[in-house]
């Protein structure tokens, strides 16, 4: 498991082969397999988030040098409420932690570049976690180039969902009938009110884990994604097994060009 910012000659020079290519502006990860990770070392849980934890800063040192501008990670599925209540806390204690070193690079510093956005719903989350992501949100809100997005409590349906109630609210605001001035839904219209309307496209979409599937997640926004399924577990992600997704992510593009081109030809 890499945890060192620094990134060795070797991985710089494999980064700008990457960048000679089309460059994904958009990468999303679903973390997946902490548990299994601490399970198959004899540990508890939350040895496997802690250690999961440790490759947030260094995921964001990759995408850099690749040349990518925006970076979500699913931290906290809606889902994962239904795990036991010690660990939920465990975990609402380790992004607090992990939340609160974001805002100690600000203060610093050190991060004067990367925009910091919340996705999901922080209802039942912790006060203290409320302010700190606040915070963060608020202190970074004009940083430029990069940006990177936290999707915690949150699930792709509820984001859709959220999207078909704004219509409903902005429709029905005062006599309770539908207002036919009012445009209809859209692919744009309901683009434009999910969590984050400044948010692009996803490029490339990965899941450590084994596991198939989105998981509710990024449903409306990965839609012509590519999708890279992996069967390491999260902890186990290295810094070559996200230069892979980027190449892959570059051959698919390739193809996608190539078939354009034939129809265009034909």
């Amino acid at each position: 498991m890499e945890s060192d910012k620094c990134m060795s000659y070797l991985q710089l020079l494999a980064a700008s082969i990457v960048r000679m290519g089309p460059i994904p502006q958009h990468i999303a990860i679903i973390m997946d397999g902490n548990r299994r990770y601490a399970a198959s070392r004899g540990m508890k849980a939350q040895y496997g988030h802690e250690a999961g934890a440790e490759l947030l800063n260094v995921v964001r040192t990759w995408g850099k040098a690749i040349g990518c501008k925006e970076l979500t990670l699913y931290v906290f599925s809606s889902e994962n409420y239904k795990r036991t209540v010690q660990e939920v806390e465990d975990l609402m204690d380790l992004i607090f932690r992990k939340f609160t070193t974001l805002l100690e690079e600000i203060e610093s510093g050190e991060n004067t570049d990367t925009c910091i956005q919340m996705i999901g719903n922080w209802e039942k989350f912790p006060l203290k976690l409320k302010y700190r992501m606040a915070t963060l949100m608020a202190r970074t809100k004009h940083f430029t180039p990069y940006k990177l997005n936290f999707a915690v409590g949150y699930t792709g349906r509820e984001g859709i969902l959220k999207s078909l109630n704004s219509f409903h609210d902005k429709s029905n605001e005062t006599s309770g009938n539908y207002d036919e001035s009012f445009p209809a839904w859209n692919e744009y219209s309901i683009g434009q009110s999910q969590h984050l309307v400044d948010m692009r496209p996803i490029d490339v979409l990965i899941r450590t884990g084994g596991d198939q599937r989105l998981s509710d997640f990024m449903m409306w926004e990965s839609t012509h994604a590519y999708i890279h399924f992996m069967k390491g577990t999260w902890p186990e992600f290295s810094f070559w097994k996200f230069i892979h997704s980027c190449f892959l992510y570059q051959v698919h593009k390739k193809k996608i060009v190539q078939a354009v081109w034939v129809k265009v030809l034909h």
